[in-house]
């Protein structure tokens, strides 16, 4: 059999200096997962010069992890234009506005740190306390939103509550800060996972007539597809944040 007609397996020669575009081309031919970091790098380029309406979706890990600020550069810099995310990726986005996490290992014994007050994601070491910061930003905050609801006589979607937490936070490292500042939608189609639904539970508790509408958002992102002239999708992960905006 003749593979000629199929590229050579080759990666980036070094000897001819650096060039970061014609290094980022060579992914295409060095192989394993390279191959497809090209192609996407393609794919992507390709929505940009069509100027598509990106939706970029992503789980809460993205959010756990430094690639945090990859995600909040390209909002700021309204790269993409509408994104849905989980629970744990709203949460996250704040508590690291308040506190940082912390890069650990991968080999430490989850019952030690757990003794010692720590949560973990992988290597990433979250102390117990983060949650508890988040709890005092948070509270004042849902009295806003009952407050809200009650002068518009309605309840709000997860879009509309993140939109008014992106206000709140007002910190330039976050995420949802940016998209507030943008008019990029955010939306949370699983509000109540999470630490951040464990709080609007309690709430609930204290105000029965609260809640939330968790059926607006899907006329959101409708009346986003039909007014884009070409649309696409940036998929980090899977899960309801994928499937959703899919």
């Amino acid at each position: 059999i003749n593979l000629d007609h199929l590229p050579k397996v080759e990666g980036y020669d070094f000897e001819k200096g650096f060039d970061f575009g014609k290094f980022i081309k060579s992914f295409k031919s060095t192989a394993f997962q390279a191959t497809h970091l090209g192609m996407a790098v393609d794919i992507v380029n390709r929505m940009r010069e069509d100027k598509a309406f990106i939706f970029l979706s992503c789980t809460s890990n993205i959010i756990s992890s430094g690639l945090r600020e990859i995600i909040k550069f390209l909002v700021k810099n309204k790269h993409i234009h509408f994104v849905v995310t989980s629970a744990g990726g709203i949460e996250e986005d704040i508590i690291k506005c308040l506190s940082p996490f912390h890069l650990g290992t991968f080999d430490i014994k989850g019952k030690m740190l757990f003794e010692k007050g720590v949560a973990r994601i992988g290597n990433i070491f979250v102390p117990m306390d983060r949650y508890t910061h988040l709890e005092k930003f948070i509270d004042p905050f849902f009295e806003k939103l009952y407050s809200r609801q009650k002068e518009i006589g309605r309840p709000l979607c997860s879009s509309e509550i993140i939109n008014m937490l992106g206000k709140e936070i007002d910190h330039e490292d976050s995420i949802l800060y940016w998209a507030y500042k943008n008019n990029i939608p955010v939306i949370c189609p699983a509000i109540m996972d999470g630490a951040f639904g464990d709080l609007l539970h309690y709430f609930k508790k204290r105000h029965s007539d609260f809640s939330v509408d968790v059926t607006e958002d899907t006329e959101t992102i409708i009346r986003s597809v039909e007014r884009a002239g070409k649309s696409a999708v940036i998929a980090l992960g899977g899960g309801v944040s994928k499937h959703y905006v899919l």
